[in-house]
């Protein structure tokens, strides 16, 4: 169970529950191929690759998307350490409540057709903590199908 809380929280890191400065390295809209792997306690576990088609507004809220803060009944988590510095940058979720988890951040822009993402979280259930890194590598493949 706790190896499946870890791969849905840094899995939703992933999926767009990230702050991200201003002014980052302008990604190509288009069709997208990601391909991720897990890694928990040692063993890596390579993830289904995934295609996405991303929008000239998808990308635009990418960059000017504000800090990063929800609280729900049992959870409330908030970005901060937002950073950036040519092609990188990085920041840090917090989550206190139910199931206290901070997630850091990290993504390297080689050019507007690839970036690579690592997630780095670590959670604390009845009393044990635990950690996994996401790695995601990100590549246009082309135009986004009509």
């Amino acid at each position: 169970m706790l190896s499946r809380l870890l791969l849905i929280c840094a899995g939703a890191t992933s999926l767009g529950l990230t702050a991200v400065p201003a002014k980052a390295v302008e990604l190509q809209p288009g069709l997208w191929e990601m391909t991720s792997k897990t890694e928990r306690a040692g063993v890596v576990k390579a993830r289904p690759t995934k295609t996405r088609c991303i929008t000239p507004e998808q990308v635009k809220a990418f960059v000017d998307r504000a800090p990063y803060e929800k609280t729900g009944t049992d959870q409330s988590c908030k970005s901060a350490d937002l950073k950036q510095a040519g092609d990188k940058m990085s920041w840090r979720i917090q989550c206190t409540g139910k199931l206290p988890m901070e997630t850091n951040a990290s993504y390297t822009f080689d050019n507007p057709q690839h970036d690579t993402a690592l997630f780095r979280t670590t959670v604390t259930i009845m009393g044990k903590t635990a950690s996994s890194t996401l790695t995601v590598e990100g590549r246009r493949i082309g135009e986004c199908p009509k």
